[in-house]
């Protein structure tokens, strides 16, 4: 019994002597004052311990990667993000706040199929054929997998060869006959094969000349006749809201700005013509809140200026009026001033709007 007490005796005595010695070297004493139980020279070493060289190349690489991530990420993230607005507003038929993402997608990531697809779409229902022409030669050598995606490209191009004859010398042969209705309409029943594109195009090219000349009827009938074989031809319907807006046919002309809008809701050169109608037809509040609806999505756009400015005229701002049309003026240099003669015969009194 002596004996094993004695036994516990020196064990709990051999561990209190283990207790006070460096975990280390096991031999000398630890240093007080620290959590880890080294004695002095031991902890020395440690602190002086050279760190492996490939540690420090892994570290250094490590360190090179987080600095590239620093800088580049936020381009990433920021096209990522205006891609995705785009592509949200291309659902949405919103095509001018499309086309601006992808523009700042694009000058990050100028071969993005994706953005330069988009564009295509965006830029020709904004029939912004410079843009669409970029977008074209970007995309034009590449596989396109997503069959939708590919779907609207498809309807974008039938979209924009829209607005292009196949006869070159179409233009030139009707302003040949520009003097007599007659010859002008017999072109136009020429060209009588159905859905055939300079058709189309004759007929607003000379309907166009018909309202210049205030033959509001003729032009109606023509344009009638135009969509009949395609009841959504842009340029036929945006002319037909001119025509009926100056044969007081005011529901209809609203309407047809609907119809364009419904496929293009920032089609600035409709909410403008939305508010010119409204106006001439003395609904200033409204004609107002489309003239202030244009300019927000597009301050520069002509004929924005031109609906604000007749909004400003008729609530005699005359200050205001006066800066639109020599902005206007400044947008036509180097082409025909048509809005600003349209703008000044109104106020001047050489044409009555209403």
């Amino acid at each position: 019994m002596q004996e094993i007490e004695n036994s516990k005796s020196i064990e709990t005595h051999q561990e209190t002597i283990d207790l006070s010695l460096c975990t280390n070297c096991k031999s000398k004493s630890i240093e007080e004052g620290f959590p880890t139980k080294l004695c002095a020279d031991c902890r020395e070493y440690f602190i002086k311990y050279p760190i492996p060289k490939w540690i420090w190349l892994f570290s250094t690489i490590i360190l090179l990667i987080m600095a590239v991530g620093v800088f580049r990420m936020p381009k990433y993230i920021s096209a990522a993000y205006h891609l995705s607005k785009a592509e949200k507003a291309v659902d949405k038929k919103a095509y001018l706040t499309a086309q601006r993402e992808l523009l700042l997608v694009l000058e990050k990531f100028p071969d993005n199929l994706d953005a330069n697809a988009n564009l295509l779409i965006a830029s020709a229902h904004n029939h912004n054929y410079v843009l669409s022409n970029v977008a074209y030669q970007n995309i034009a050598e590449k596989e396109i997998k997503d069959n939708d995606l590919f779907k609207n490209i498809q309807n974008s191009m039938e979209l924009l060869n829209a607005d292009f004859p196949a006869d070159t010398a179409l233009y030139r042969r009707i302003k040949i006959n520009k003097d007599s209705t007659e010859n002008m309409m017999r072109i136009y029943d020429h060209l009588a094969y159905k859905n055939n594109i300079d058709q189309y195009i004759a007929g607003v090219y000379i309907a166009d000349m018909l309202y210049d000349r205030k033959l509001y009827d003729e032009a109606d009938k023509l344009l009638s006749k135009v969509l009949l074989t395609n009841q959504n031809y842009y340029p036929a319907l945006g002319l037909l809201i001119g025509v009926k807006r100056n044969l007081k046919q005011y529901d209809e002309a609203i309407e047809i700005c609907n119809r364009i809008l419904a496929e293009n809701s920032e089609d600035v050169s409709v909410i403008a013509q939305k508010s010119r109608t409204e106006l001439k037809r003395s609904n200033d509040t409204k004609a107002a809140e489309y003239a202030a609806e244009a300019m927000n999505l597009n301050p520069d756009d002509i004929y924005a200026m031109e609906s604000q400015a007749l909004v400003d005229y008729y609530a005699n701002r005359k200050t205001e009026y006066k800066k639109l049309i020599t902005k206007i003026k400044i947008a036509e240099q180097g082409g025909d001033p048509i809005i600003s003669n349209r703008i000044e015969q109104i106020i001047l009194g050489k044409v009555t709007y209403r």
